[in-house]
């Protein structure tokens, strides 16, 4: 019984700890590019793509998909990025600006915007589908009531949107902040569809405005 309960979180456990641990240690960056290496984008590609089959992707994901609440989630992830950098510049005047990398002609411009839209498919389907969802499989079963597996809920969906927060740390505080906020977001917005895709498609046009628009 015990190694059956460890065959089926073993996955949940395994990308865990190599995709989503890792990125809370990275404590400073002196420029800011959204362009990921090719062989990071490939294993990207690589872990959604077995997300979605794991998940069984497919009709009703594309049914539950919104433009209004596409627009919905992208205003509220623009007022929430600007609510955090006005709170910067109240109570943290040191705060420094992280210097952008600008990318050069149309095959650098090309690349970033291929490597935002992988790395917003990639964050959502890990951070708003898989990681809460595993991470409350494993749980639930040492919940003995139904008052404790509501507890254990929120507790994992704390847990997970932290750590997705962390991984904005060599940004600094006020974007852990804002990165805490948006994913709490968006995971609301996930579990009311039933779906990433408006997530999905707010979080990438937001990246997009972020980097080549603020």
């Amino acid at each position: 019984m015990k190694t059956d309960f460890l065959q089926k979180h073993a996955d949940f456990f395994l990308i865990f700890a190599f995709f989503a641990v890792p990125p809370i240690f990275i404590s400073s960056q002196p420029s800011f590019s959204p362009a990921a290496p090719l062989l990071s984008l490939i294993v990207y590609i690589a872990l959604s793509a077995y997300i979605v089959v794991k998940s069984k992707f497919g009709k009703n994901d594309f049914k539950a998909f919104s433009v209004v609440n596409s627009f919905l989630l992208l205003c509220m992830l623009l007022a929430n990025a600007k609510t955090w950098d006005f709170a910067t510049i109240l109570f943290d005047k040191s705060q420094s600006e992280l210097t952008k990398t600008i990318p050069e002609g149309f095959l650098e411009n090309a690349y970033i915007v291929f490597s935002i839209f992988i790395s917003a498919l990639y964050e959502e389907l890990l951070f708003r589908q898989f990681l809460p969802e595993g991470a409350f499989s494993f749980v639930k079963n040492f919940s003995k009531t139904s008052g404790n597996a509501k507890i254990a809920r929120i507790c994992t969906e704390i847990a997970i949107t932290m750590i997705f927060a962390l991984g904005h740390r060599y940004l600094g505080v006020w974007a852990v902040l804002n990165a805490f906020t948006a994913g709490c977001i968006l995971r609301f917005f996930c579990i009311r569809t039933g779906s990433f895709i408006s997530g999905f498609t707010a979080h990438f046009m937001y990246n997009l405005i972020v980097f080549f628009v603020l």
